[in-house]
């Protein structure tokens, strides 16, 4: 199954603005929710709202996605895009954990 994406930032301007050094960005993206079509992606991949994003899933299918978000204190970008379009493909959310204080390694080990 595949929860992770490629995300291609492109932005055409004469000059650049808002601490941007290039024009072109690629980095990894998370599917947060897949029936939403939500992947988190890092600042730093998307770094601003007025540019192209295009998603690569299983490095053969490429969509087009939307900024939705920027978060300019956690360095968390959220870009979404059309489920329909990847409906073919076996797109699934990641697990994240919930609530608490995860359990290292060794102690999950040794309650077991």
């Amino acid at each position: 199954a595949v929860c992770y994406v490629v995300p291609y930032y492109h932005t055409i301007r004469p000059f650049l603005i808002d601490g941007l050094h290039a024009q072109y960005y690629r980095g990894t993206g998370l599917v947060a929710d897949a029936e939403k079509g939500l992947v988190v992606v890092d600042r730093n991949t998307v770094p601003s709202g007025m540019g192209d994003v295009t998603l690569s899933f299983g490095g053969s299918v490429e969509i087009p996605g939307k900024v939705e978000c920027i978060n300019p204190i956690h360095n968390i970008s959220v870009v979404s895009y059309d489920p329909k379009l990847v409906s073919s493909l076996p797109v699934k959310s990641a697990k994240f954990h919930e609530g608490g204080k995860p359990e290292p390694a060794d102690e999950k080990k040794k309650s077991e």
